[in-house]
């Protein structure tokens, strides 16, 4: 690999970042009887160009990622603003000290 990988890096140019509130947790019951560990979305609400809109977060966990209330920043799609990306999930690779990755 030389340089820097982020698969961020595309959305942070292309998307708006907004700031949208959590305003509830979904709560998907487990498919399997077997199991008991329930799944738990994120309920965003947010505004962009006067409409408000409220959405749910396709990353679920086996506890809330984000307490009622929380304030979380948004990239949204400015062409279809119900397409949104969280912080959660993003995969960004670089070195900490700043070095290249591409061989002298």
């Amino acid at each position: 690999i030389c340089g820097t990988f982020s698969a961020k890096r595309n959305y942070e140019r292309d998307f708006v970042r907004v700031e949208a509130v959590v305003i509830g947790n979904w709560e998907r019951e487990p498919e399997d009887p077997f199991e008991d560990d329930w799944l738990y979305y994120a309920i965003f609400e947010y505004e962009y160009e006067g409409e408000r809109y409220t959405v749910r977060d396709d990353t679920g966990a086996s506890a809330p990622l984000y307490p009622v209330g929380e304030k979380v920043p948004l990239l949204i799609n400015p062409y279809s603003p119900k397409e949104f990306k969280t912080d959660q999930g993003f995969l960004s690779f670089s070195p900490s000290d700043g070095s290249s990755f591409c061989p002298q």
